[in-house]
């Protein structure tokens, strides 16, 4: 069952059409279920998007908190980090990565700060091929007076 289906079905029980009669719970309780329906559709549809796209699900640093500057705050001061102890160490010994930890400082589309686990790796030496250099050929000289005058070139020669 497709989710237009599954919708219809669910919202339309308190409806006759025939009669045009309407279940008077309908207006009271059915817009909590209608935005609490598209919330878990919509967070099952991120989901399939990050499993196609093989993105692992973002990771939230639990126990901190970054905030933006107080009102009045100096012009050099660009934001606060607030840590809860127990969460924050929790959440570091579990992402230690040889005594590190990398987060980004992120936006949300509500324009909250947040702070996100950066847990890219750089590719290992055994998938990492080095660039192939394409073979050079002589560019054979316009005019062949000139590569008759041009001094030889020894190779210890070359400046660089």
């Amino acid at each position: 069952m497709d989710w237009v289906e599954e919708f219809y079905q669910k919202f339309t029980d308190g409806c006759d059409k025939e009669n045009e009669y309407y279940d008077s719970q309908f207006t009271v309780n059915k817009p909590r279920e209608v935005e609490y329906f598209i919330h878990e559709l919509l967070k099952k549809e991120n989901k399939q998007n990050n499993m196609d796209n093989n993105k692992p699900d973002p990771v939230f640093a639990d126990g901190f908190i970054f905030k933006r500057p107080r009102e009045g705050a100096p012009e050099f001061v660009k934001g606060a980090l607030s840590l809860k102890v127990d969460e924050a160490i929790a959440f570091l010994q579990k992402h230690n990565n040889a005594g590190w930890v990398n987060l980004d400082l992120k936006n949300s589309q509500g324009g909250k700060l947040y702070l996100q686990l950066n847990d890219w790796k750089p590719p290992t030496q055994d998938t990492a091929q080095p660039p192939v250099a394409a073979p050079v050929e002589p560019v054979a000289a316009a005019n062949p007076q000139d590569a008759q005058d041009a001094p030889a070139i020894v190779e210890g020669d070359i400046p660089w």
